[in-house]
């Protein structure tokens, strides 16, 4: 990707805006460190909507896989990633703070007139991975099998 793609959230949700596109793995750096390789790209593809209480939303749909390490094994890893995500895009820290303590499970934004599309993809793909990635089943050299 050659250039960054910036939104504005609140304009883009209400808009009712779409867009779909990929970032590069490398790109990513804070991913860097847990990833065994850094090659390949996470497809995203990101709506803009309005939920049905009038708040401006975000979904976020992406898929793609990256290379970890396995804490068992410590082989390669390939971790699949298909997340989808609908984020309310709140105008203040204050209603950020009323929509969480309505439902702590709701993923909230705060809205800013530049929001870096890779950024976001980035965000969430840190958010999506796991705090020990392992194979279910790992093969150690002596031929011995670990499970989970």
């Amino acid at each position: 990707m050659s250039e960054q793609l910036v939104i504005d959230p609140l304009h883009f949700a209400f808009a009712g805006a779409s867009l779909d596109g990929a970032v590069d793995v490398s790109r990513m750096h804070r991913l860097h460190d847990v990833l065994r390789e850094n090659s390949g790209s996470i497809r995203y593809s990101l709506h803009g909507a309005v939920n049905s209480e009038g708040k401006p939303l975000l979904k976020l749909d992406l898929a793609g896989s990256l290379r970890l390490e396995c804490q068992r094994c410590l082989s390669e890893l390939d971790f699949p990633v298909q997340l989808h995500e609908e984020l309310i895009v709140a105008r203040s820290e204050v209603e950020m703070n009323s929509i969480l303590a309505e439902n702590d499970a709701q993923e909230c934004i705060l809205a800013s007139d530049k929001l870096s599309v890779p950024d976001l993809v980035e965000d969430e793909v840190l958010l999506g991975l796991p705090i020990s990635a392992k194979h279910s089943e790992c093969a150690f050299p002596d031929g011995e099998r670990a499970q989970s």
